[in-house]
């Protein structure tokens, strides 16, 4: 049987002068505990914390822990540290056009005599196991990090630091590849960086701990998206995670060459399939789910707590709430009923909290004060009867948790909403600084919250992650019906589809394209297909709600073609785009779509009560847009269910 190596490296504190760091330990302890969970016994690990973590040690545990990996065996290599860069010698100046090349600060990296690790001695390293037959994967959390193997404000600290002395010692070389059994296979291997050369890694506070941004998001994508996820799949989800945490932080991945690696499974495919669902059960004088922070599953908050379907009948499903969160399991609290503690209930996710989205009013030294006053206030009183909003949660500037944070100035004249970063806008000035205006200003708030608690909502352990997929067929001149089995469109290095408009002979003509939904799973879905536009709409238009028999495909608005174009309005010349996000909602249960519902912003939302909420995703779609989250809609449903998205971005090309 295969073995998976992994070499855990996190280093906060430093021998030389290099400023701490507070979450590079965090992030591979994390993802210990996950490994140890997906993979068990086959995991042979190594961990280096801070002052274990030397230069020479690094090298030393790739060669002798990660280099005895073989063919069919996977190595992971993850790192958590600062990064830097510095002057690239004679030798590779042609691989690097800015004349500079990324390094690793190790923990004594700038002590006399010992330099930095180079990218191109971490690409020594890699091929090194790579050529040897094995799987080999890297995770690098650091600034500068997107050229390790080339051949702002929410952050607690970023992971940079300036370039070292000039380097007085000569760069690592190979070690001899020994033979093994059989031939080494086709060397293998993938990185996936936490930002791109130029740009910084972040830190952040997440549950109580600082970690770095890419890191968390990393690991939340390898939990929520399933042992079957692609490295491409897991940069798309990070890459959407990262976004809204922060700015001028893109993840990478290497290569990016369609159908290699980067579309092979995690792990290689070495890990099997999580169990379908899982077993709610009597332990000692407990209840307690065998789900726990290995699986995704979040520790209750101010904004709620995850709650289990357990299942009690062939159409009945009971309640239990978790209360606490451990590695493998989670203690519950049954809602409303008493389990026989002599039996095991199988049990699947029927809620997941909804986090209020974080606002940071004022901050800049030109704000009104007492306009932002008058912000506040319509906050406080913005939800039913009069009570604060259940979207919003005020913060102050130098508040550091996470989620997506939004900020409110008030300046010459008008009310601006921006992103956390403090300088993008995310929509038109509202004008006047009146009670009337910061009212406006709140209900935009909340309308922004509304489409990212759909954007983000997710099941943290499913079964079902993959079964059907989103697919884009080209539409080709003259064709009006979806063909039933062309070839679909493949996303770019990025997992975004990007759609072009071509010239006509008079105009700009729009791209057209099929979308199909394929089932992969081997019994029937209901499926329900989400678009989310950049004006913050929500609509269940292409595919409201139907159920996809196993191995079948069914396709938007009917198997119409559809055009797909730029909002009235914008600006229609070389340059302009849009983005769309497809999100598909699926689930053993129907649900109802309706309840998605998100007019553009701007436009007033509709309250109250639709007809057709039923299942799990119908009443998360309804407490996401509904201002009453109180209100009981449903039974408590005892299907799995799962999300996925796909980015869409429309443009009209500059060099045509």
């Amino acid at each position: 049987m295969s073995n998976v190596y992994a070499l855990l490296v996190g280093i906060d504190k430093y021998r030389s002068n290099v400023g701490h760091l507070r979450g590079c330990v965090n992030d591979v302890t994390r993802m210990q505990e996950f490994l140890t969970a997906r993979v068990g016994a086959r995991l042979k690990i190594k961990t280096l914390h801070n002052e274990q973590a030397t230069r020479d040690a690094v090298i030393e545990q790739w060669r002798r822990h990660l280099g005895k990996a073989g063919p069919g065996d996977v190595a992971i290599f993850h790192i958590a540290c600062h990064g830097s860069h510095e002057d690239v010698p004679d030798r590779f100046r042609h691989l690097e056009p800015t004349g500079q090349m990324q390094t690793l600060v190790c923990a004594d990296s700038r002590v006399p005599g010992v330099p930095d690790l180079a990218d191109k001695e971490l690409s020594v390293l890699i091929d090194e196991v790579a050529e040897r037959g094995a799987h080999t994967v890297a995770f690098v959390d650091s600034c500068h990090s997107g050229g390790v193997t080339r051949g702002p404000e929410p952050s607690v600290s970023v992971r940079s630091v300036d370039p070292g002395p000039s380097r007085t010692v000569g760069y690592l070389t190979r070690e001899g590849v020994r033979d093994t059994a059989g031939g080494a296979a086709e060397p293998v291997h993938v990185v996936l960086s936490a930002c791109q050369g130029e740009e910084t890694a972040k830190e952040q506070l997440v549950d109580g701990q600082v970690r770095g941004v890419f890191s968390t998001a990393l690991l939340k994508a390898l939990q929520s998206l399933g042992a079957g996820a692609t490295y491409r799949e897991l940069l798309t989800a990070a890459q959407c995670a990262v976004e809204q945490q922060t700015s001028g932080q893109v993840p990478v991945l290497y290569p990016v060459t369609l159908g290699g690696i980067a579309d092979q499974p995690f792990l290689g495919g070495a890990a099997a399939r999580p169990p379908a669902g899982f077993v709610l059960r009597n332990v000692g004088h407990d209840w307690e789910v065998d789900a726990g922070r290995y699986h995704g599953i979040p520790a209750p908050a101010d904004h709620g707590a995850v709650v289990f379907a357990a299942v009690t009948g062939e159409h009945e499903a009971r309640l239990a709430e978790v209360t606490a969160v451990g590695g493998a399991s989670s203690t519950v609290k049954p809602v409303g009923w008493s389990p026989d503690p002599a039996k095991q209930y199988p049990a699947v996710i029927a809620d997941v909290p909804l986090p209020a989205v974080r606002v940071v009013i004022g901050g800049r030294r030109d704000d009104d004060p007492d306009a932002l006053r008058k912000v506040e206030q319509a906050v406080l009183h913005s939800g039913p009867g009069e009570r604060p909003s259940a979207y919003l949660r005020t913060v102050p500037s130098d508040d550091l948790s996470e989620g997506l944070r939004l900020r409110v100035v008030a300046t010459d004249g008008a009310f601006r909403i921006l992103k956390g970063d403090g300088t993008t806008p995310v929509t038109a000035d509202v004008p006047g600084l009146t009670e009337a205006s910061a009212r406006i200003v709140v209900a935009q708030l909340e309308h922004i919250a509304r489409w990212h608690s759909i954007m983000d909502l997710g099941n943290p352990a499913t079964s079902l992650v993959g079964a059907v997929k989103i697919e884009i067929i080209a539409a080709r001149p003259g064709e009006q019906v979806a063909p039933l089995d062309a070839m679909a469109m493949t996303p770019d290095e990025h997992g975004e589809l990007r759609l072009a408009y071509r010239r006509g002979e008079h105009r700009w003509e729009p791209p057209a394209v099929f979308v199909r939904l394929r089932n992969t799973w081997h019994r029937p879905l209901w499926c329900v297909l989400l678009n989310l536009t950049d004006r913050f709409r929500v609509h269940p238009n292409l595919f409201p709600g139907g159920l996809v028999g196993d191995g079948q495909s069914g396709f938007a608005l009917q198997g119409k073609r559809i055009t797909v174009s730029l909002p009235r309005g914008r600006d229609s010349r070389p340059g302009a785009e849009v983005k769309d996000w497809l999100k598909l909602l699926v689930a053993e249960e129907r649900f109802g779509s309706l309840t998605f519902e998100l007019p553009p912003l701007g436009e007033p939302v509709r309250d109250g009560l639709p007809h057709d909420v039923r299942g799990v995703l119908g009443r998360l779609g309804f407490r996401a847009t509904s201002r009453d989250f109180d209100t009981e809609i449903s039974s408590a449903g005892g299907g799995d269910w799962a999300t996925e998205v796909l980015p869409l971005i429309t443009d009209i090309p500059t060099d045509s």
